[in-house]
């Protein structure tokens, strides 16, 4: 054997033995950066079992009461649970009752999937963790712009959406998220068919003044859509009282 080959023996022997240790020392860090994640989750759950969330007993319509001694920033209450930030990108839902949050995990990840729910990651007996939507509500933005008819159109995409879904469109426009691409995400959504009007009551009634130009809207672009609404016995009672208020 050459010098010049031994020496090219050596040179591959080295490389094989670099590169087998930097995929263990990839491995390691790896390994470490799981264990360090679950560790902060561990920490994160005990944080959230501190909160707790307490329907008010004088007012069963009131919002929720809060106890917080943790530094989770509270986002907003809800007649039966609370929202808090996680972190950056997420957002955790505290109910005041167990026992609601797998139904409403399942539900929303069937909506994820569809595209017109929140990403879902995690739910315990009395929490859902979700995707943290940076990003105004219907009802938000229509209070400083005004309604298009492309929205609208978004709109009715995401009713039908619902539907196809086989959960309830009856969505009320504090639940829906307008994404900056113009997108939306709804929350809250509901398994209960047998109470699901044949008109949108919820997205007629958050409209506010701005109702009429919606329903003239969804006459123009699905006239057969605005007929079977229409055509149901308390619609006109609905537009009525709507147009007294």
């Amino acid at each position: 054997m050459t010098m010049t080959k031994a020496v090219s023996i050596t040179c591959r022997l080295h490389i094989l033995l670099t590169n087998k240790h930097i995929k263990g020392a990839l491995q390691m860090i790896r390994h470490l950066i799981n264990e360090w994640i679950k560790i902060k989750e561990a920490n994160l759950i005990k944080e959230i079992n501190k909160i707790t969330a307490i329907r008010p007993g004088t007012d069963e319509d009131g919002l929720v009461e809060v106890d917080n001694p943790t530094d989770l920033t509270l986002l907003y209450c809800h007649e039966k649970y609370a929202v808090f930030r996680l972190d950056a990108n997420r957002s955790i839902k505290i109910y005041a009752k167990k026992g609601e949050a797998e139904q409403e995990y399942r539900i929303m990840q069937l909506g994820a999937e569809r595209g017109i729910s929140p990403n879902v990651y995690d739910w315990g007996p009395n929490f859902l963790v979700t995707e943290l939507i940076k990003a105004p509500t219907i009802a938000q933005y229509l209070e400083a712009n005004t309604l298009t008819k492309e929205l609208t159109e978004r709109l009715i995409q995401l009713l039908d959406d619902l539907e196809e879904a086989g959960v309830s469109s009856n969505q009320a426009l504090e639940d829906i998220f307008l994404l900056p691409d113009g997108s939306l995400r709804a929350i809250n959504i509901k398994t209960n068919l047998d109470k699901n009007p044949l008109f949108p009551k919820k997205m007629i009634k958050g409209m506010g003044n701005q109702f009429g130009t919606f329903l003239q809207y969804v006459k123009e672009i699905d006239g057969a859509l605005f007929r079977i609404w229409s055509s149901q016995p308390d619609f006109i009672t609905y537009v009525e009282k709507k147009n007294e208020e």
